[in-house]
C-alpha cells in the first residue's frame, strides 16, 4: 500500500467512525444503518463495505474508539497528593465524557443494539486501556485510607459500579420528561450527587477496612 492509499484509507476510516458516532449521538442507536452512516459521511455504501466488510466491522470500530477516546479524557487527571482527590477527578472526567456523548457511552456499557456484541478482544482491549488508571489511584487509597488492607481490583469494581450506576440513573432522566421534585432533575443537583455517591463509597470503604482491622 502506497503512502498515498494508506492516508487516504485512514481518512476514509476516520469519516466514516465519526459519522457513525454522528448518527448514534443525534438519531440513537436504532439509526446505525450502513446507508445512514454513509450518507452521513458523504460517501457511497460501496465505499463502506470496502473498507469494513459489513456493518459490525463498523460498530467494533466504534466501540472500540469510544475506549479510546474515554482513555484520553482520563489522562488528562494529573497525579496529586491525595488518592481521594483523585479518584474523585477521575470520577468526573468519566461523568463529562459520558454526558458530552449520552449515545456513545451507552453504546459502550449497555446494549442498545441487541444484535451486536463486542469481541472478547475488544472489551478486555477496553478494560485494559481505561480501568488500570482508576487502578492506580486506588492502590493508593487503599495504603493511604484503608490501611493497605484491600484488592485494587475489587476496590476500583466497587467504586465503578457505584459511579456507573448513579450516572445511568442521570442519564435516562436527562432524556425523559422532567419528574417535578426529584432529585437529579436538575443539572447542577445531579452534579452535586454524583459528587456525594463518590464521598460516600470512599468513605465506606475506608470505614469498612478499619472496622475490620479493629477485629
Amino acid at each position: 500500500m502506497t503512502t498515498t492509499t494508506r492516508v487516504e484509507t485512514e481518512r476514509i476510516t476516520e469519516d466514516l467512525l465519526q459519522a457513525a458516532h454522528d448518527v448514534l449521538e443525534r438519531e440513537g442507536p436504532g439509526a446505525m444503518t450502513v446507508r445512514a452512516i454513509a450518507a452521513r459521511a458523504g460517501i457511497s455504501t460501496m465505499a463502506v463495505y470496502s473498507r469494513f466488510g459489513c456493518k459490525a466491522k463498523i460498530l467494533e470500530a466504534l466501540y472500540r474508539r469510544g475506549f479510546e477516546r474515554l482513555r484520553r479524557e482520563l489522562e488528562k487527571v494529573p497525579v496529586s497528593p491525595s488518592s481521594v482527590q483523585d479518584i474523585t477527578a477521575l470520577g468526573f472526567a468519566y461523568r463529562r465524557f459520558a454526558l458530552d456523548n449520552p449515545g456513545l457511552y451507552g453504546f459502550m456499557f449497555e446494549r442498545p443494539l441487541p444484535g451486536f456484541d463486542p469481541t472478547l478482544e475488544s472489551r478486555q482491549d477496553g478494560l485494559q486501556t481505561t480501568f488500570h488508571l482508576l487502578v492506580e489511584r486506588v492502590e493508593a487509597f487503599i495504603h493511604e485510607s484503608m490501611g493497605g488492607v484491600g484488592e485494587p481490583v475489587l476496590v476500583s469494581y466497587l467504586i465503578w459500579s457505584a459511579l456507573h450506576g448513579e450516572l445511568s440513573l442521570e442519564l435516562t432522566h436527562s432524556v425523559r420528561t422532567p419528574l417535578p421534585g426529584w432529585l437529579v432533575n436538575e443539572p447542577a443537583a445531579a452534579e452535586e450527587i454524583y459528587g456525594q455517591v463518590i464521598e460516600t463509597v470512599l468513605s465506606g470503604l475506608a470505614i469498612r477496612a478499619q472496622a475490620g482491622g479493629d477485629r
